[in-house]
C-alpha cells in the first residue's frame, strides 16, 4: 500500500505509525520499505526510490494503540539529497495549512501528487475524546482537506513547517478528517533524529545539558540509543549509538573509562551467550573516574528494556531512566 510522508532532515522521514505498524496484531509491517520523494504516477519515479534502514514509532502506539500518537520517523539508509522541512510545536487552530500528498483509491491514482489548503480546527466543534477536548490536549486538530487512501502521513505545513501529520477520517456527525499535531514529545524526538541521521555520518553527538533529570532511551525494531544520566552536576553525558543483532533477551555491559582519555569500551555482561554487538562510536566522556553501567535489552517485548548498576552496592552510581519508544 501507498502512504505520504516528509523529509524532515537529509535521511529522516516522518509519516504515520499505521502505514508501517500493525495497529491490531502489535508487528512491524514486513517488506521492503522506500521513500520515493517526487512521484508523477505509480511507475515514474524521476527522483529515484531510497530504502528504509529503520523505523520509529512511539510507545503508547505500540503498547496501547493509541490513536493521538501515530506517527512514524523512517531512517533512509541514504540520503536522497534533497531538501526538508522545518517543524514547529501545536496546530494553530483557525490558521490554512497546506498539504501536499498521494491519493491511491483506485490504480489510475496512484503516485499522483495532489495539493490542499485547508484551516485546522478544534476538536471540541465535533467530538470530545476522553474528556479531553481541543487539540493540544488530544493532540489532534480537524481539518476539512480532502483526503483519501494513501494520505496517511502526510505533513500539514504552515509557513514551510510541519504542524501537523494527517491521519484518518471521521463519519459522524460530518465527514471530517484529523491529523496529529507536534507535541513536545514528538518535537523532541523528531529533532533529535534530524541532528543524528544526516549527510554527515550516523554517530554523531549530542550533549545532554548539565544537570538535566532525564535521560532518554529510544528502541526500534533494531536501533538503541542511549544516553547516561549525571551522577554528579560536574559530569556531562553524550549520546551515543550502536546496533543489536540477537534473538533473545540479551546483556550488554558499557564500560566507561575516561583515565584514557575518549574510552568507551563495550563488551558483554555474560562473554558465553552467543550474542554479536557492532561497535559503539567512541565518545569523550567527562568524569573522575572509571564507571560501569549494565542494561538488559529484550527485542521480543516493547519496549523491553530494564537497567541496573553493574554494582548496586555502588551508591556513588546513581542513574534515572526516562523510557520513550
Amino acid at each position: 500500500f501507498v502512504c505520504s510522508g516528509t523529509l524532515i532532515s537529509n535521511r529522516v522521514v516522518i509519516t504515520n505509525a499505521h502505514c508501517i505498524y500493525d495497529f491490531y496484531g502489535r508487528v512491524w509491517y514486513s517488506g521492503n520499505h522506500r521513500f520515493c520523494p517526487g512521484l508523477t504516477s505509480f511507475y515514474e519515479r524521476p527522483l529515484g526510490c531510497f530504502n528504509v534502514e529503520f523505523r520509529v514509532i512511539s510507545k503508547p502506539y505500540q503498547e496501547q494503540r493509541d490513536i493521538f500518537d501515530d506517527w512514524a520517523l523512517l531512517v533512509l539508509a541514504t540520503s536522497p539529497g534533497l531538501g526538508y522541512y522545518g517543524f514547529s510545536l501545536d496546530a494553530p487552530i483557525g490558521v490554512r495549512a497546506d498539504m501536499f500528498h498521494y491519493s491511491c483509491r483506485s490504480p489510475a491514482q496512484c503516485g499522483k501528487m495532489y495539493y490542499e489548503n485547508c484551516k485546522f480546527e478544534a476538536m471540541d466543534k465535533f467530538f470530545s475524546v476522553g474528556g479531553n477536548s481541543g487539540g493540544f490536549k488530544t493532540g489532534v486538530v480537524s481539518h476539512s482537506c480532502d483526503t483519501t487512501g494513501g494520505s496517511s502521513g502526510a505533513s500539514m505545513t504552515v509557513d514551510h513547517k510541519i504542524r501537523a501529520i494527517n491521519t484518518w477520517e471521521y463519519h459522524y456527525p460530518s465527514e471530517r478528517n484529523f491529523a496529529n499535531i507536534i507535541r513536545h514529545y514528538e518535537f523532541q524526538t523528531m529533532k533529535r533524529y534530524r541532528y543524528l541521521y544526516n549527510d554527515y555520518g550516523r554517530d554523531r553527538q549530542l550533549q545532554i545539558s548539565t544537570g538535566s533529570e532525564n535521560c532518554f532511551t529510544l528502541v526500534s525494531e533494531s536501533k538503541l540509543e542511549l544516553a547516561q544520566c549525571w551522577s554528579n552536576s560536574k559530569q556531562h553525558w553524550y549520546w551515543y549509538n550502536g546496533r543489536l543483532n540477537s534473538a533473545t533477551n540479551v546483556d550488554l555491559c558499557i564500560e566507561i573509562d575516561t583515565r584514557n582519555g575518549n574510552a568507551l569500551l563495550v563488551n558483554r555482561c555474560n562473554s558465553s551467550k552467543r550474542q554479536q554487538f557492532s561497535h559503539l562510536a567512541r565518545e569523550l566522556i567527562q568524569s573522575r573516574e572509571r564507571e560501569k553501567l549494565c542494561f538488559s535489552y529484550d527485542k521480543n517485548v516493547a519496549s523491553g528494556m530494564t537497567m541496573v548498576r553493574c554494582n548496586p552496592n555502588d551508591v556513588n552510581q546513581q542513574w534515572t531512566f526516562t523510557f520513550v519508544t
